[in-house]
């Protein structure tokens, strides 16, 4: 958190002059997660457009690439509970799934699109 501190908060405080200290780390923390909600969506999308592109499964593309996303979302925030300056959160966890469900619903969505036009 202190290494995106140090970029974001000269940032927002240009863009928001005499911003208070809360409204700073209020900013801050939906940046944080915005971005874990975008990065969480595009891998999800791309586990998708690659399981779509190769033979046929049983499962649905879609559901591999959730449940891969969600896994992984999973494994990170345990492997930063073992790293002393992070913590993992089950929030987070959340907030990284919905990513990725969003993601396939824009991925599906955009793709069933093209199709119909």
């Amino acid at each position: 958190m202190d290494n995106t501190r140090s970029f974001f908060d000269p940032l927002i405080q240009f863009l928001v002059p005499g911003i208070s200290q809360e409204g700073l780390q209020s900013t801050q923390l939906v940046i944080r997660k915005s971005a874990h909600v975008f990065e969480y969506a595009v891998l999800s999308a791309l586990w998708c457009f690659a399981l779509e592109a190769g033979e046929k499964r049983k499962v649905s593309p879609v559901f591999l690439a959730l449940l891969i996303s969600v896994v992984y979302a999973g494994l990170d925030e345990w492997h930063q509970s073992f790293v002393r300056s992070r913590t993992g959160s089950v929030s987070d966890v959340g907030i990284n799934s919905i990513g990725a469900g969003l993601g396939l619903l824009f991925f599906k969505g955009g793709k069933a699109c093209r199709m119909s036009s």
